[in-house]
């Protein structure tokens, strides 16, 4: 299955748009549509709604039964089988990445790391690792090896995290 960001509904939409940013997110006036597609055929719309542009980071995979989305300040997991939001998550500055290690996802801000499981849960969350910008790596040794914006520009910092608590590791 193909996911596009769209900012327009497609005009041979047959079926009903879901919103996925959640109930409060209805004021917002921005809108951004992720079009499903099996081949050339529509499966299903889902619809983004966000107060201000923030980013010009975004992504979606499908796995499982799962959609995850991460845009603007937030990300996002959708259950399929069950269509209802599983989390709606609001990121620390920006949605930068997402990652996905061992069933669960590690989802970048401007400063932070969010360990989330599929079920939606917040595992981890290590608020102060950058500035502007976090990258991982690899993941290997129960650790994550990443890297962070510290100094703008170019100023990145190579880290290490213990993979089950968040926490800086000092090699």
């Amino acid at each position: 299955m193909n996911i596009e960001f769209t900012n327009s509904v497609p005009e041979e939409l047959r079926n009903e748009i879901v919103i996925i940013s959640g109930k409060e997110s209805v004021k917002w006036s921005n809108v951004e549509y992720l079009v499903l597609k099996d081949n050339d055929t529509i499966k299903k719309v889902l619809q983004i709604r966000f107060e201000a542009h923030c980013s010009p980071f975004k992504d979606a995979i499908i796995r499982d039964n799962l959609l995850a989305v991460g845009h603007q300040g937030h990300f996002y997991l959708y259950n399929f089988l069950e269509n209802i939001n599983v989390l709606v998550l609001q990121v620390d500055g920006y949605f930068g990445h997402f990652y996905i290690n061992e069933n669960l996802f590690y989802v970048t801000g401007s400063d932070s790391i969010c360990c989330i499981n599929e079920k939606g849960n917040l595992i981890w969350k290590n608020p102060n690792l950058g500035v502007d910008g976090i990258l991982i790596k690899r993941f290997g040794d129960n650790k994550i090896y990443g890297s962070s914006e510290c100094d703008p520009p170019s100023g990145w910092q190579d880290f290490v995290l213990d993979i089950t608590t968040g926490k800086l590791i000092n090699d």
